[in-house]
């Protein structure tokens, strides 16, 4: 099961600080000096096979290839994901379907949005991935990321949306690896989360119906984590809470047998 951590982790952040804004964020897009990819605008878009420079580990396996889907999830190994099966969200998913998914749901970036991912060794960036997983697991031994991958899903809208619909979610997913420990920091800017559900999940307005889940999926069709509200209405509230005492911010171990 998730272990819940307490405790302030964004070092920019006072005591008592309430969401995260979207200037805090990690940096994406086309300001980005490194390699940066963006998905193709689609509902369905998975990202080419990417072989991160160092291996994670997820629920105990070792895995040296991710791939990115627009719909709101990192996918881990050699099978690609199958496309997203509306009103076949729920976790756990079988099918070797093994990821972390910061919002998985019918995200559709047709109309509106972009999803970025890099892979990054800023050192200033490891420092501060580093500070805040430290701060999240105290009593783990010292962790020092060698390597990060960063996804984010930047005003992205659901199925069916057009232009004329602008309800958008801005989210992020942080993986950092010592080639040994993998950590998942999970982030939800302030404002950003305005929609759970597409059309062909039986949401009406981007709400009701089959609401977005959050958390992570082993693909054995039985193990898997999801943060608490994930596929319920109040999943729209993720940015309102945590699991380390900043709102719109979590951080979780995925690389144990146990997460």
């Amino acid at each position: 099961m998730i272990t819940k951590t307490s405790g302030l982790i964004l070092l920019c952040f006072l005591q008592g600080a309430l969401s995260i804004p979207l200037n805090e964020f990690y940096s994406f897009g086309n300001n980005v000096q490194e390699t940066n990819q963006r998905l193709a605008d689609s509902n369905d878009a998975v990202s080419m096979p990417i072989f991160p420079a160092v291996p994670y580990f997820f629920y105990g396996e070792l895995q040296a290839r991710i791939t990115v889907s627009v719909n709101g999830a990192i996918f881990f190994g050699r099978r690609s994901p199958t496309d997203y099966v509306p009103n076949q969200i729920l976790f756990p998913l079988g099918e070797r379907r093994k990821f972390t998914a910061p919002f998985w749901a019918d995200v559709d970036t047709t109309a509106v949005g972009e999803v970025w991912f890099r892979q990054t060794t800023s050192q200033t960036i490891l420092d501060d991935v580093n500070a805040q997983i430290m701060r999240a697991f105290p009593l783990q031994p010292t962790f020092t990321s060698t390597n990060l991958f960063i996804a984010t899903w930047d005003h992205v809208g659901y199925f069916n949306q057009n232009s004329n619909n602008v309800t958008t979610n801005t989210f992020q997913c942080v993986l950092a690896t010592d080639g040994r420990c993998t950590y998942a920091i999970l982030l939800y800017a302030d404002g950003e989360i305005q929609w759970t559900t597409g059309d062909a999940d039986g949401g009406a307005n981007g709400l009701g119906g089959n609401p977005a889940q959050v958390g992570f999926n082993k693909g054995d069709g039985v193990e898997f984590d999801t943060i608490p509200n994930s596929g319920t209405d109040f999943i729209i509230n993720v940015a309102s809470n945590s699991n380390v005492g900043v709102d719109g911010l979590y951080i979780y171990k995925i690389s144990d047998a146990d997460i």
